[in-house]
């Protein structure tokens, strides 16, 4: 997870009040961004860049979606 905001010195603290669902939300896109809770909302207060992150898995299978879609298309205007 990135620490590159605390490692550079935050110590102070702000505590907030949210729901569970809120919070399960915000974890998962933390999660999702390899980041921290605290780094994703930091970065989201201070309108900082947050880039999604993909497993292998889920790129492979895009790709193989976009190849099937190239293909399904190129055999379309073939046959037509």
């Amino acid at each position: 997870m990135a620490r590159s905001t605390r490692a550079q010195g935050a110590t102070l603290r702000i505590e907030i009040r949210i729901t569970e669902e809120e919070k399960a939300i915000i974890r998962d896109q933390a999660s999702r961004a390899s980041l921290t809770m605290s780094e994703y909302i930091r970065r989201s207060a201070l309108n900082k860049r947050i880039l999604s992150t993909m497993t292998r898995r889920p790129q492979e299978n895009l790709q193989d979606s976009v190849d099937s879609r190239s293909i399904c298309s190129h055999r379309s205007r073939s046959s037509g």
